[in-house]
């Protein structure tokens, strides 16, 4: 199925999909939810990595008043 098949096919109750379709947009679906997953993943650890260098920087602070 070329790109231009895939984008012109709307899922609807009067058009079943081949199977050949079928597992295009299935393949093309799933590869979308791990690009965006795998983003997901990137963003919270770098909020993490974030939220660690504030604490540890407080906690510098901190130690500076304290002694």
């Amino acid at each position: 199925m070329t790109p231009v098949e895939l984008n012109s096919y709307r899922l609807s109750s009067h058009d079943e999909p081949s199977d050949e379709q079928l597992k295009t947009i299935m393949d093309e679906v799933g590869e979308k939810a791990r690009e965006s997953s795998a983003r997901v993943r990137l963003e919270l650890e770098r909020r993490i990595q974030q939220l660690m260098d504030e604490i540890r920087n407080e906690k510098a602070r901190q130690s500076l008043y304290q002694s």
